[in-house]
């Protein structure tokens, strides 16, 4: 009865411990500012970004460009990462936060429109680094989707396998999904170097002190082994050497040596060489 009850107490144990270790995540991210939101597994970034930009209604003006204007950050919640948007006596204010959860990662967008004039939003909910997902299977609704087709995706959720972890990407909204990549780009074509594929809603309408809310959400569902390269350094001994070679050099004469030198008023001698003296011009 005790061996068994011992068993019992041992199998309860590991069972506990399987849970937390299925429960733990290895996905991390941050949100911050001027930059967006940054994922990361196993120690590699596959995100890289996302953006927040409010415009007038016919779009030829910005109210509020996510990369140039500074935001507040605070961190101090754990888990939790919020970005101050605007401010009261501009277009817009309001937040936009990351918090994180178990194995899920949750943007939160909730911001005012301040002006008497509607205005279009656009929003890149997330960037994802393009060489990371080029063999990548994409399922939508449980059905098998190339990367090709996803031109055509224009719904709420979506799940990826790739070679570091499958993942699932939803939002409350429906949201698309386009390519930003060229792999071979001109020379001087600089802006051409992006590799992304973007999750994005754009040209949302919002009117006279309209509130804008919208949510994105990464889950991690499994994780892979990812494969580092390893650094290694080469150390070196050095032994002593005994009886070495060494060259035979000539001696190189820089200066005259004679065997005497008789100064006089005027010039000098030496003894054995050839006698110098001033000429007359000096």
């Amino acid at each position: 009865m005790i061996n068994l009850h011992f068993t019992m107490r041992i199998i309860q144990l590991l069972a506990g411990l399987l849970l937390c270790m299925s429960s733990f995540s290895q996905t991390q991210s941050r949100l911050i500012p001027k930059k967006g939101w940054f994922v990361t597994t196993q120690g590699l970034t596959w995100t890289a970004g996302s953006e927040l930009n409010f415009f007038s209604a016919d779009k030829k003006q910005h109210h509020y460009y996510f990369t140039w204007w500074e935001q507040d950050a605070d961190s101090s919640v754990n888990g939790k990462d919020i970005l101050q948007i605007g401010s009261s006596n501009t277009a817009v204010n309001g937040t936009y936060a990351l918090e994180t959860a178990g194995r899920q990662m949750q943007t939160k967008i909730d911001c005012r429109w301040n002006l008497k004039e509607s205005g279009l939003v656009d929003i890149t909910y997330v960037k994802l680094w393009m060489p990371f997902f080029r063999e990548a299977e994409w399922y939508v609704n449980g059905r098998l989707q190339h990367i090709e087709d996803l031109a055509a995706f224009h719904d709420t959720a979506l799940e990826v396998k790739t070679a570091f972890g499958r993942f699932r990407l939803r939002a409350a909204n429906p949201f698309r999904i386009k390519r930003n990549d060229n792999p071979n780009p001109a020379a001087d074509a600089f802006e051409s170097r992006a590799q992304f594929l973007i999750c994005y809603e754009e040209n949302i309408h919002v009117n006279p002190n309209d509130t804008l809310r919208r949510s994105f959400t990464i889950e991690e569902i499994t994780t892979a082994a990812v494969s580092k390269q390893t650094k290694s350094s080469l150390s070196i001994t050095p032994a002593l050497i005994q009886n070495a070679w060494e060259p035979t050099l000539p001696t190189q004469q820089v200066l005259p040596l004679p065997k005497s030198v008789q100064l006089q008023k005027d010039f000098y001698i030496l003894t054995n060489q050839t006698t110098y003296a001033p000429s007359a011009a000096s």
